[in-house]
């Protein structure tokens, strides 16, 4: 708020309220303003005005004549800001795609955890769920959900693929899912689900004698030689094609004959590098690893 400043030698015999009284006094601040003041105490109001009126006065001009940006500069700001994000999304790209894999692989790492783990508890492994909305995440023997462990109503069928039975293992279904959130495929071999001696050493200490139905090759179609596979996992990889979401919906059809393999439901699946179309993720046990995993004591091994 502005008053007028009187000197203080102008009042040698006023008191301090009476002086500061006298600022205030009515119709002073409209005198200073006026500049019809008498008695000359306003001159720093006064003076103040003047320099704001000279300043103002001084630069009017420059103001006038300064301009902003041109649209053409406006453009060219925009196209490098353009550039540099989307160089920057450019390089994330990799860095997404490996945390990605990274996560698939250890979410496949937990599915099979929980294998052993049933393996162990009941001596065989569990058939796969079925897929679809209408899936509970519970391992189905190809005719009726699972009440008891190992096969209760018989083997698998069908080859014994479908999805992880995330709650039979008693894992999460996100678990269950890989790093772009697609259910992995899990693929059985029928004769190692529907005893609990099916995956065990013989008596006599020795492993069981045991030809797999699954047949895992290689991207040119040639097997690989593994010929005791207890079961194997699939992510559908980056691209999706022929996995499943959460919402049980499937992906595009593959168009890459080693993806089309891998999501036929059949028994036999390809691995591999990244190639081409291919991007699929594979895990898989055969059986005398699997046994020699359960440790001592557990699975017919010696304690």
């Amino acid at each position: 708020m502005f008053f007028c400043l009187r000197r203080r030698s102008e009042y040698p015999t006023l008191g301090p309220i009476a002086y500061w009284s006298s600022i205030f006094a009515p119709g002073q601040l409209k005198a200073c303003l006026r500049d019809d003041d008498t008695n000359g105490g306003c001159s720093l109001l006064q003076n103040l005005r003047s320099s704001l009126r000279a300043a103002f006065s001084a630069h009017a001009g420059s103001w006038k004549r300064a301009r902003g940006f041109t649209l053409i500069e406006v453009g060219i700001v925009l196209v490098v800001i353009g550039l540099v994000l989307s160089g920057g999304l450019l390089a994330t790209g990799p860095v997404i795609k490996s945390a990605k894999i990274s996560e698939t692989r250890q979410k496949m790492g937990t599915v099979e955890a929980a294998l052993l783990g049933y393996v162990i508890s009941n001596g065989c492994l569990p058939c796969p769920a079925v897929r679809g909305s209408a899936t509970t995440g519970v391992s189905h023997n190809g005719t009726a959900a699972y009440t008891t462990a190992c096969g209760s109503g018989g083997a698998c069928t069908g080859g014994g693929s479908g999805l992880v039975p995330w709650v039979t293992l008693g894992i999460s279904e996100n678990e269950a899912t890989d790093g772009w959130n697609r259910r992995m495929t899990y693929a059985v071999d029928p004769a190692l689900t529907d005893s609990s001696s099916d995956v065990q050493r013989n008596a006599s200490g020795s492993f069981p004698t045991f030809t797999s139905a699954l047949v895992m090759q290689n991207l040119s179609g040639t097997s690989l030689g593994y010929t005791s596979i207890a079961y194997i996992l699939v992510s559908h990889g980056p691209n999706m094609f022929g996995g499943e979401s959460v919402s049980g919906n499937t992906g595009a059809t593959p168009t890459d004959t080693s993806e089309v393999e891998n999501a036929d439901n059949d028994v036999t699946y390809r691995t591999g590098a990244p190639s081409g179309t291919f991007d699929d993720i594979l895990e898989f046990k055969s059986l005398q690893p699997l046994i020699i995993s359960c440790g001592t004591g557990s699975c017919g091994n010696p304690s």
